[in-house]
């Protein structure tokens, strides 16, 4: 008996002396929340100001559904994987006009309390001056770890930030698509330089590994670039690859979210390699959340599990913390684009642009030709829903016309090269099937560009390389040889969108306008846009 007292006077003695903290703190378990939005593109409040409507979309309503979270669970970041300072005309009269005031969505991120931000291709849209600008005023970090200054590797903003939450720490490192080199290159060109995403992966992942306990990757760049649907072709350009982040995964299973973007694509939820990925499509109509589970081991946090939803906010109340503190600017905004500035005789009408010549194709057409003094001018439909109403015209009207950041340039071009430009972009019809006209839908509509200045014909029963026929300039057979000056937008200039064969061409004229401005000075200028005066018909589709 007292042998056996003995024995377990010297069990209690002996499990006293065990570290019960550590013990404990192998079994200790967290939830950590990282919530992603991307593509954002300047909707901040739930309304489109081109056609004075409400909307379903827009960071108050991302804002509403992040508050949720954070009040259900006490670990929580808020990401972004870039293309946030352009789209709307909230944020791009701030980047333009009124340039000394904080803009708009750097407010409601701030208020959001955003944690970090991986830069996109259209941060650079209005300027280098207005980017850091944006970046001195938010109160989260910039992200890119593949900008560097020209010529060098000395990088232009962090590569990453770490972020201590509970306990946790947090890795989030951010990439540029290095195609911005080249759709942007009128801004960044002689002052930056985007190298590879992977390589310079390389480098800084493995380092932040070592610091943090999750590592979160928000890259401005898609999982992968579908064939017929590149931005440019990395090979000849010698631009590093657009789309990486299947890359990404597979090089880099220390990843323990890729949260995507620049595709306008949404991913709910994909498994590579051990890394979870998702992409919150575009515009601020959803949140990606992706939730994981922690465990401390050996005095170190581990996920165990995580998992991945997309969240719509079309049917969220927007945030009246956010509608309250931009209201000023927004009903600014709402006014100034409803300035009439003109008058037009009857509707205009884009519904059937991409398919027949329309006025008002050749409204953008005209103003580009004759400001640039050209031969030809080219240009695309961006939206089959804009128009230009009967009766008064206001900004919002021209302006929803062109809703990107372009800027006009003028080049040299020859006959052979012009026949390879329409071919391409040609390419945008699929087929014809019982006289239903098919679209190719990896080319997106603003790469099917439409030339004034020539008569041609696009013949669909022929195969992709061989449909433009009847090519002719004043009455003339275009030949190879000949030459003209065509006006056409940077994006176009650049080479983006598959038109690489234009890329070297001579560049004759660049003063740096927006070609919306351009559009909307046209009209305040002329008042009355009479169809008659605009339309000139000259090309068509053959469909049998």
């Amino acid at each position: 008996m007292k042998k056996s007292i003995n024995f377990l006077c010297a069990l209690i003695l002996g499990l006293s002396s065990l570290n019960f903290n550590n013990a404990y703190a192998d079994n200790e378990h967290e939830t950590l929340v990282i919530m992603g939005t991307t593509d954002v593109h300047g909707h901040v409040y739930a309304y489109d100001y081109y056609t004075g409507k409400d909307d379903n979309k827009g960071l108050a309503k991302i804002s509403t559904k992040v508050k949720e979270i954070r009040s259900k669970y006490k670990n929580t970041l808020l990401v972004d994987s870039g293309d946030f300072l352009q789209g709307t005309p909230l944020v791009g009269f701030y980047g333009t006009h009124e340039i000394n005031i904080v803009n708009p969505i750097i407010m409601a991120m701030n208020i959001m309390n955003y944690t970090a931000l991986g830069i996109g291709n259209h941060e650079y849209d209005y300027g280098l001056e207005n980017l850091q600008k944006a970046k001195k005023d938010a109160k989260f970090p910039f992200l890119s770890a593949n900008t560097y200054h020209y010529k060098t590797k000395k990088l232009v903003f962090e590569p990453y930030t770490i972020k201590e939450i509970n306990g946790i720490k947090v890795g989030i490192i951010g990439f540029t698509t290095p195609g911005t080199a080249i759709w942007d290159r009128n801004i960044v060109e002689k002052n930056y330089d985007f190298g590879d995403i992977i390589e310079a992966g390389k480098k800084y992942i493995p380092e932040l590994r070592k610091k943090c306990d999750v590592l979160i990757a928000i890259p401005h760049s898609g999982y992968e670039t579908e064939k017929g649907n590149e931005g440019y072709d990395a090979k000849s350009t010698g631009i590093a690859e657009e789309n990486v982040g299947k890359n990404l995964a597979e090089n880099f299973p220390q990843i323990d979210a890729l949260f995507l973007g620049h595709t306008h694509t949404e991913i709910k939820e994909k498994f590579n390699n051990g890394v979870i990925i998702t992409q919150a499509d575009k515009f601020a109509n959803k949140l990606a959340i992706v939730t994981m589970d922690l465990d401390k081991k050996d005095g170190k946090w581990v996920v165990n599990k995580k998992q991945a939803e997309l969240f719509d906010v079309k049917d969220t109340e927007s945030d009246k913390e956010i509608t309250e503190n931009i209201k000023k600017y927004h009903d600014q905004i709402v006014k100034y684009v409803n300035t009439a500035i003109g008058k037009s005789d009857e509707e205009w009408k884009s519904d059937k642009a991409r398919f027949e010549d329309t006025p008002l194709m050749d409204l953008i057409n005209k103003v580009q030709k004759e400001t640039a003094k050209t031969d030809l001018s080219t240009a695309s439909l961006f939206s089959d829903t804009s128009f230009i109403p009967k009766g008064n015209v206001s900004i919002a009207n021209i302006a929803g016309l062109y809703i990107y950041e372009n800027s006009l340039y003028a080049i040299k071009i020859t006959g052979k090269q012009l026949k390879n430009y329409l071919e391409q972009s040609a390419k945008f019809f699929d087929s014809v099937d019982g006289g239903v006209i098919k679209t190719n839908k990896k080319i997106p509509g603003f790469n099917y560009d439409m030339v004034s200045g020539v008569d041609y014909k696009i013949d669909l029963t022929q195969p992709i390389g061989n449909r433009i026929k009847d090519l002719k300039f004043k009455g003339k057979n275009v030949s190879d040889g000949m030459l003209f000056t065509m006006a056409l937008n940077s994006y176009r200039q650049s080479g983006g969108g598959g038109y690489d064969m234009i890329k070297n061409c001579e560049v004759i004229y660049n003063k740096q306008e927006s070609i919306r401005d351009l559009l909307i000075n046209y009209v305040q200028q002329n008042k009355n846009l009479i169809k008659n005066d605009i339309f000139v018909k000259n090309w068509e589709l053959i469909l049998k």
